[in-house]
C-alpha cells in the first residue's frame, strides 16, 4: 500500500504543477499534455491533462490510468475536473476508483459566497 501512496502523491504534485503554470496565462487556444506513468523503468499508466477557455472560464480536466502489481493486480483511474472563473475556484470534481470499484469522490463547489 505504501507504493500507492507514492503514486497519489506524485498525482498531486502533477496536478499542482500542471495548474500552477497554466493560471493566469492568456491564451485562445486549448490545448491537452500526454504523460506515460512509469516505474521501474515500465510504462504502467497514462495521464491527459486538457485545458479549455471559454472567456473569463478556464476548464482543466485530467485522467489518469496506472495498472501494475503490487503483490496483486492493481488499476486505479483518477479524473479531475476543476473549473475557474476569473481565476476563482469555482468548481472541483474529483473520482477515484481502486480496481474498478469507487475510492474516493469528492464535489466542491463555489455557492452562495461559500464553498459547498
Amino acid at each position: 500500500m505504501l507504493s500507492i501512496n507514492r503514486y497519489f502523491a506524485i498525482w498531486y504534485f502533477i496536478l499542482l504543477y500542471f495548474l500552477k503554470g497554466q493560471i493566469g496565462v492568456p491564451s485562445s487556444i486549448d490545448s491537452s499534455l500526454y504523460f506515460d506513468i512509469v516505474h521501474k523503468d515500465k510504462v504502467v499508466g497514462s495521464l491527459k491533462a486538457s485545458q479549455t477557455i471559454e472567456g473569463s472560464k478556464v476548464c482543466y480536466q485530467s485522467f489518469t490510468s496506472i495498472k501494475t502489481q503490487i503483490i496483486k493486480d492493481i488499476q486505479v483511474n483518477y479524473k479531475y475536473d476543476v473549473t475557474f472563473e476569473n481565476e476563482f475556484l469555482k468548481k472541483a470534481d474529483v473520482n477515484i476508483t481502486l480496481n474498478d470499484k469507487p475510492h474516493t469522490e469528492t464535489h466542491t463547489q463555489w455557492k452562495d459566497a461559500q464553498y459547498s
